[in-house]
Parts: C-alpha cells; sequence; structure tokens
C-alpha cells in the first residue's frame, strides 16, 4: 500500500522571533506536543537545535532536526510510522525536506528519530535575511502504517507556535543627503529602559553602509541583537529590506 493510501498527519511548527533565541550547541527548542488519533496513546513533538546537536567536527555548521515520540501506557512498546520533516520559508516553498521510515520502540531506546546535519546553519541564515518576518516554519508529516481492513483514508493538520519574547524597538529616520561625495549622520533611540541601539550611516561617492551600535548601560552577559534595516525613496516605496543579527558582549 502506498504512502498515499496511508493516514496522514501534518504538524505546523512556527518559530517566532527565531533570529533571537540565542542557544548553543547542544541546545534544543522543543515544540509543544500533538497526539494523533490513528496512532492512540502516544504523543510527539519536535526538537530543533539552531547550532546542532552533536559536537562531531563533520557536524558543524548544520541545524539538528528530530522528531521524539512519548508512550503515554506502559504497554505500548513501539509504533512504527513513515515520517518527513521540512523546512519551509515565509511564502511555504520547501527549504529542505527529509524523510525515513522508522520503528520508535522503548526496548532499543529509539524514542527519537532524525537528522543531525539536517541543513546548513550558514544558508538558513542567508535564506532568512531576507524575509520580511523573523518567523522559521517547521514541519512534520507523519503517516501510519495501514491495516489489511484499512477504511478510506484520513488527513488531520494542526499549527503550533513558540514565541522567543524580545524587547523591541522601532525608528523612522528621514536623511537628506547633501550633494557631498562624503556624508555622515548618526541616530540613537531605546529599545528598552537599559538598552539602546545607535545607527550611524556613511556615504561616499561610491558606497553607502549603516553601522549598528547596541549599548547596554547593565547587563554583563552577552545578548542576541536582530536589525532589520529597510530603506525607503522620498514617496514612501520600500526599496528593500535586509535582517541581520549578532551577539552583543
Amino acid at each position: 500500500m502506498s504512502i498515499e493510501e496511508k493516514d496522514a498527519y501534518v504538524f505546523v511548527w512556527r518559530i517566532k522571533n527565531y533570529s533571537s533565541c540565542y542557544l548553543a550547541k547542544g541546545e534544543d527548542i522543543v515544540s509543544p506536543c500533538f497526539t494523533i488519533e490513528t496512532i492512540p496513546n502516544s504523543q510527539w513533538s519536535l526538537s530543533f537545535y539552531p547550532k546542532g546537536s552533536s559536537n562531531l567536527k563533520d557536524d558543524e555548521r548544520f541545524v539538528s532536526y528530530f522528531l521524539e515520540w512519548k508512550p503515554l501506557v506502559e504497554t505500548l512498546n513501539s509504533v512504527s510510522i513513515s515520517f518527513s520533516i521540512d523546512i519551509m520559508d515565509e511564502k511555504d516553498n520547501i527549504l529542505k525536506l527529509l524523510s525515513c521510515d522508522n520503528t520508535f520502540s522503548k526496548q532499543s531506546n529509539d524514542w527519537t528519530w532524525g537528522f543531525r546535519r539536517f541543513f546548513s546553519i550558514d544558508e538558513l541564515e542567508k535564506e532568512m535575511s531576507n524575509w520580511t518576518e523573523d518567523v522559521l516554519t517547521l514541519r512534520c508529516r507523519i503517516n501510519t502504517r495501514a491495516m489489511p481492513n484499512q477504511r478510506k483514508k484520513k488527513f488531520f493538520e494542526s499549527l503550533a507556535s513558540t514565541t522567543f519574547e524580545v524587547d523591541r524597538g522601532s525608528v523612522e529616520w528621514y536623511v537628506e543627503m547633501p550633494s557631498l561625495f562624503e556624508y555622515s549622520e548618526s541616530l540613537t533611540f531605546p529599545i528598552s529602559d537599559s538598552n539602546s541601539v545607535e545607527l550611524t550611516l556613511n556615504s561616499t561617492e561610491e558606497d553607502m553602509e549603516i553601522l549598528i551600535h547596541f549599548k547596554d548601560d547593565e547587563s554583563e552577559s552577552s545578548q542576541q541583537l536582530t536589525c532589520t534595516l529597510s530603506l525607503f525613496d522620498k514617496i514612501g516605496c520600500n526599496l528593500g529590506s535586509k535582517r541581520t543579527g549578532n551577539v552583543c558582549k
């Protein structure tokens, strides 16, 4: 019986303010749990490692992505499924999809299946830098193994989200550049009671750059700063946006 003839369950997970999740290698984000009607007494979740789950050199600069199973009754020892996990862009186009058939088993401690080297961190950061929203969308499709007397297939879908709370600030900066080959201007605005950001625009005959300086008056620990810059012309048309992030110490 083909995959198309099996019951299918799709779980969509959106991670909001993803660029601000300052996690080290080996630290993961875990999705809300979900259950599937056609797989009774089981609970599922996704785990995503923004910096990877392994310290092996070959696994450096790759995100890790896993599906986890939790039996809800002592008598349930294993579950066999086929599943796929993927990353989508902001237009729901698939950036990377991998699939496999596996048996989750208590006896062999196979509670989790997935991929340590799922997708390049550098490629993901490059993709997300051009998105209008700082939201990473992950999706999991689970197909249950059908019984011989399987009735008509069913399709289920659910949506969950995880939000990283951040201090947020924004400013509109109107720059009237004189007819000079070289020009510089700065602007400072607050994003919290103790934090502020200084923007510095430097323009030359050939190029223009905007420097971002994070100012923290209290904390001695590192903080993740994500900044989205949008450039508009004089009538308000958006000429382009770019997002960048960095750890500030």
